[in-house]
């Protein structure tokens, strides 16, 4: 059906006029209805004219073609052109000239504005040109781009031919797909090759759905595949089953992100992980929880880097491990300083002999005899126990 849906006017006593009265005195009512859809018929059809098939009219109107014929003919309501092969109205065509008129004052003031819109033309020379200048300075425009597009369309077509209508080799295409080999240096550079896209062809002419030109899907389909194993048989039967869905798309569906490799993310240091390497290092079961519950109370992190800071700490000095989460879980300790020892035992008048330490404001390492340490710190607790 056209897409022209205009109306037009029905004057109210038209069945009154002196043709119409004829055409109703021999056909009745059917005679009637016959003319005015013959006047739609003529409203759908370009320039206002129909083509003189009585056959094809009385099928459409459900008629004899004799009563179609007598209405065009019989009564002087219609026309035929020079060479008999269509009919009109002059009548009707004059009262549609004020539609036509409308729709061409329409199309002129969007033609204006999108010269304008698009540099063409500037508002002053739109104002000084004629409607007739007008038209002709757009369809001037766009036979100009029309041939501009039509010699790109002729390179493209070269292009095309270069990659797909040789006689390419099904080996070279595998290798291109598996050796992550430039593909598009494949496209550019196939004159005088001896490459074959047949099996990639083929998919392309199976799909369903919308496509661009062969030489962009390629492109496309080389840049997802890249790297992959390639089921043509099964791409062949996803393809003619793909609806409403362009070509491109529907390759991102087949080749996922996911497909290819993905660098792994680094697993973040957990509690538990915080754990485990205390107790890897000799330290106690219960002593390394009740620091951890220390920990956890002072909202202390269980990052790597805090563990890797209580471990230099204790390394540098010579520490044992062991002993400094015991320490920390015995007295509340949320890190580890060695220099809190020596600070506490200085406090108390506790002397560690035998050692090789510099002053607490040095940052060289302490060396200490372990054993007087510990004792001098069990004697300190148990002298704090039994002064209470």
């Amino acid at each position: 059906m056209s897409k022209n849906k205009f109306y037009f006017s029905h004057d109210g006593g038209a069945r009154n006029d002196d043709k119409i009265i004829a055409v109703r005195m021999r056909h009745k009512a059917e005679g009637y209805a016959v003319y005015f859809m013959i006047l739609e018929k003529l409203l759908e059809s370009t320039n206002y004219m129909s083509v003189k098939d009585y056959n094809v009219l009385a099928f459409d109107f459900r008629v004899s073609a004799d009563v179609v014929k007598s209405v065009i003919e019989e009564f002087g309501l219609f026309e035929f052109t020079e060479d008999g092969k269509f009919f009109f109205s002059k009548g009707f065509s004059e009262r549609m000239e004020p539609l036509e008129n409308m729709k061409t004052s329409k199309s002129i003031s969007g033609i204006k504005g999108n010269l304008v819109r698009h540099g063409h033309l500037s508002k002053d020379e739109i104002e000084k040109m004629t409607n007739e200048e007008i038209l002709e300075f757009e369809n001037s425009r766009k036979n100009s781009q029309n041939s501009r597009n039509a010699k790109q369309n002729s390179r493209k077509t070269v292009a095309e031919r270069q990659v797909c209508d040789a006689n390419f080799s099904h080996n070279r295409i595998d290798n291109n797909i598996y050796n992550k080999s430039t593909n598009v240096d494949y496209i550019n550079n196939s004159e005088n090759q001896n490459f074959n896209f047949s099996k990639i062809r083929e998919v392309w002419e199976n799909f369903s759905g919308k496509r661009n030109s062969f030489e962009k899907d390629l492109k496309k389909f080389l840049e997802k595949a890249e790297g992959l194993e390639i089921d043509f048989e099964k791409l062949n039967f996803e393809s003619k089953n793909a609806e409403d869905i362009y070509f491109q798309s529907w390759l991102n569906q087949q080749f996922p992100k996911s497909s290819k490799k993905v660098a792994q993310k680094k697993v973040s240091f957990s509690k538990e992980d915080f754990k485990n390497k205390l107790l890897e290092l000799g330290a106690e079961l219960n002593h390394v929880e009740d620091w951890i519950k220390v920990r956890v109370s002072k909202k202390a992190t269980f990052t790597e880097t805090a563990l890797n800071a209580f471990l230099n700490e204790c390394n540098k000095n010579n520490f044992p491990i062991a002993e400094a989460v015991k320490l920390c879980a015995e007295r509340s300790w949320q890190g580890f300083k060695y220099q809190w020892i020596l600070n506490e035992n200085q406090r108390n008048g506790t002397a560690i002999t035998n050692t090789n330490f510099a002053s607490s404001e040095s940052k060289q390492p302490y060396f200490f005899d372990r054993e007087r340490a510990m004792q001098a710190l069990t004697s300190q607790t148990a002298g704090g126990l039994s002064e209470n």
